[in-house]
């Protein structure tokens, strides 16, 4: 449980968010994260229509990952839904949103969530803790069978066999 509280202080404290608006090549930081803008498409899904953007994620190490976030509009909706796109560590989660478009601009939205993993590994330790403590009540109990000769004790007394 202390894990899991200690995750929620981790987010509720530490989190950052940052919304720029970038060209295609642009950058932005956010955090120890920089994110470029590559691209901006049209897309097309079986049941909506989309544009999405390529931003490419850069940690401190210079490792990359290309992230797609898209704005979405569903045929039979009137409003158009955010697809985040999300880089999960167990250090912190990275969301990525885009909020708006023109041609060849894109407003992004990212977000910082520290120690979400610790939230998750917290709700683990709550389940095993569940299943240890229900373990006894849920195997089945052992009966002593009465030997030859001896008739069962009534129940609740103490038992008389000997040793």
């Amino acid at each position: 449980m202390l894990v899991a509280i200690a995750g929620i202080v981790g987010v509720g404290i530490f989190s950052r968010s940052r919304v720029g608006t970038l060209h295609a090549g642009e950058t932005m930081g956010v955090g120890r994260y920089t994110l470029r803008l590559d691209a901006l498409r049209n897309v097309r899904g079986e049941n909506y229509s989309a544009v999405e953007a390529d931003v490419t994620l850069t940690d401190p190490q210079g490792r990359t990952r290309v992230l797609t976030p898209q704005r979405r509009l569903y045929d039979k909706a009137e409003n158009a839904n955010a697809e985040v796109a999300i880089s999960v560590s167990w250090r912190e989660d990275l969301y990525v949103a885009l909020v708006g478009w023109e041609e060849g601009v894109a407003a992004i939205e990212a977000h910082i969530n520290p120690l979400m993993a610790w939230i998750w590994a917290g709700a683990g330790v709550v389940v095993l803790g569940a299943g240890f403590a229900l373990a006894p009540r849920l195997l089945p109990r052992r009966y002593r069978v009465p030997e030859a000769g001896h008739p069962p004790a009534p129940r609740g007394a103490p038992d008389a066999s000997p040793q």
